[in-house]
């Protein structure tokens, strides 16, 4: 009895100091509103966030059923006005397969990021459920990701992913 009373009382103070100011939540204006949308870092004058948003123009609509990969994808929130003006990461993070969610040291020049281990689309396994997700790092140069090298501990048997 004595730990269901604590409980209570601990669960009663919580209310009383939860948070009281209101917040409002809009939609990104980046968001399209067709694809799927994640895990926004901040970098340089934008944001790194991962979409399934095909980069094709012919083929530019995403659903449940009809998904595009996840890629990591930038865009400039200082000058950009719009979605339509987000880009592709330059250099070697995103695949054929799923890349990201990405996150960067402090001095911006090292990105961590999640991606499927296999990206040779001739791999046999790359194309199966057996194709697990790993953590890899990359450093920029001249303005692009290079030097793509997975961590020690990514392994076959089981995801790694969403480095923070």
């Amino acid at each position: 009895m004595k730990i269901f009373t604590g409980f209570l009382l601990f669960f009663h103070s919580m209310l009383i100091f939860s948070q009281t100011e209101d917040y409002i939540i809009k939609k990104a204006f980046f968001s399209s509103g067709k694809f799927d949308e994640f895990a926004p870092v901040c970098f340089m004058n934008g944001i790194v966030f991962c979409s399934n948003r095909y980069t094709n123009e012919l083929f530019n609509y995403s659903d449940s059923r009809n998904g595009a990969n996840f890629r990591i994808t930038y865009i400039d929130t200082v000058s950009s006005k719009s979605w339509k003006e987000s880009t592709d990461l330059q250099g070697n993070v995103n695949t054929h397969f799923n890349s990201g969610p990405a996150t960067f040291n402090r001095a911006g020049d090292t990105m961590y990021f999640s991606r499927n281990l296999y990206t040779n689309v001739n791999t046999k396994i790359a194309l199966t459920d057996k194709n697990k997700l790993g953590l890899f790092s990359a450093v920029l140069k001249n303005g692009k990701w290079v030097d793509v090298t997975g961590l020690r501990f990514n392994d076959n048997s089981y995801n790694n992913t969403t480095p923070a």
